[in-house]
């Protein structure tokens, strides 16, 4: 174990599609993805989208 576990964290990504339906997908996927492997390591998850 190395040193104190951090408070907070953030993941940062991009996500690109070229059709609106397909970026709506993919986000859909991304949310999905992230709220389950947040759920199984008991971490809070907060979206915030630029653009």
């Amino acid at each position: 174990m190395f040193g104190i576990a951090p408070g907070h964290a953030e993941v940062w990504a991009m996500l690109r599609t070229r059709q609106d339906k397909r970026m709506a997908d993919l986000c859909a996927t991304a949310d999905a993805l992230v709220n389950k492997i947040a759920g199984e390591h008991h971490l809070s998850v907060r979206w915030s989208l630029l653009g």
